[in-house]
């Protein structure tokens, strides 16, 4: 007994691939002209602008980018370089009015913090008697002074140090 394999019975399914195949073979070529005139046109309207050819102008923008790469790291430096130096300016101001002596009238004597964001700037002083004006500046490092601080200078500075916040 021979059993002999016949296709008799699959014809319809085999047509059905192949006009399936032939369908998706036909947009795609279908897709693939539409692409191929686009870039025709463009090629066109190159070489009709007597312009440079496409190879010319494509080798120009890539110098271009690698130009605009060299100023934006040009930039980022320069950018880093100013946030650090900003660092040091003068950031934070404390300012306290008080009255150091009962015989004047007004808060006319003042405490003022200057200071950067690391803490470090001058506190001022101004002392106001009927005699004049007494002016008095420490240094501060880090948020410190080595000299003493009277009350209104430690005010002044929670004041400024506040603001760093």
């Amino acid at each position: 007994m021979t059993d002999t394999f016949t296709f008799d019975p699959y014809w319809p399914y085999l047509a059905l691939a192949g006009l399936l195949l032939a369908l998706v073979g036909l947009a795609w070529a279908f897709t693939l002209q539409r692409r191929l005139t686009r870039l025709e046109t463009l090629r066109r309207q190159v070489l009709a602008s007597g312009g440079p050819d496409l190879e010319t102008l494509l080798q120009a923008n890539l110098t271009r980018l690698d130009t605009a790469d060299e100023r934006l790291d040009a930039l980022s430096g320069d950018l880093t370089a100013l946030i650090e130096r900003q660092k040091r300016d003068l950031q934070h101001v404390g300012i306290i009015r008080f009255n150091p002596y009962q015989d004047t009238g007004g808060d006319q004597s003042f405490s003022i913090a200057l200071l950067d964001s690391y803490g470090d700037g001058v506190v001022i002083s101004g002392l106001y008697a009927r005699q004049g004006v007494r002016l008095y500046a420490k240094p501060v490092q880090a948020g410190q002074s080595s000299y003493p601080l009277t009350d209104e200078e430690k005010q002044a500075m929670a004041v400024a140090h506040r603001q760093r916040a």
